[in-house]
């Protein structure tokens, strides 16, 4: 478990590559799993930090968060496959469920010491998530033999996809 948590952390901090992750079709179900409890966590305090505003249920939460992941799968694999390198796909999206469900826990813990100090919760969030497209790009240019740069505006706008598909899907706030 910690050769596994390392092995993410190195890949969040730019040291190792998608191709570093093993590639076996259980442990991304068993990270997907993991990072959408984490969601549903981070859905849960936030109702109860604020129990007034609109936004979605939790059940929504976690069709928001599986149909985005569904939705950054499908073009990653388009893309590899578009590109000649379906056999990256595997250890591409089990780097970026993982590096995601890390990053998640890290927001989910930085709320909490925010609320602690009378930080708001969102800017730690927003920096957080700003890291998230960066470590996301990088996997997206290692996994397309492209510019880290290419990678992140990728990563970035497959973000924005996921995210807009992810709204249609799971339908308005309540």
């Amino acid at each position: 478990m910690a050769a596994l948590v390392t092995l993410f952390w190195n890949i969040c901090i730019l040291r190792v590559g998608p191709e570093s992750v093993p590639a076996r079709v259980w442990f991304i179900l068993v990270l997907l799993i993991a990072d959408m409890a984490v969601a549903l966590l981070y859905h849960h305090i936030l109702q109860l930090q604020n129990p007034e505003a609109e936004g979605f249920t939790a059940l929504q939460a976690l069709g928001f968060g599986l149909v985005g992941i569904a939705t950054m799968a499908v073009v990653t694999r388009s893309v590899l496959s578009f590109r000649g390198l379906d056999n990256r796909f595997l250890p591409t999206l089990t780097a970026l469920i993982g590096t995601d469900l890390l990053i998640s826990i890290v927001i989910v813990a930085a709320s909490q010491v925010s609320n602690l100090i009378g930080l708001p919760a969102f800017i730690a969030s927003t920096v957080l998530q700003v890291w998230g497209i960066v470590v996301w790009g990088f996997i997206y240019h290692r996994a397309f033999n492209t510019t880290l740069v290419i990678g992140i505006l990728i990563a970035f706008g497959i973000g924005i996809v996921s995210y807009v598909v992810g709204l249609i899907a799971v339908g308005p706030f309540t």
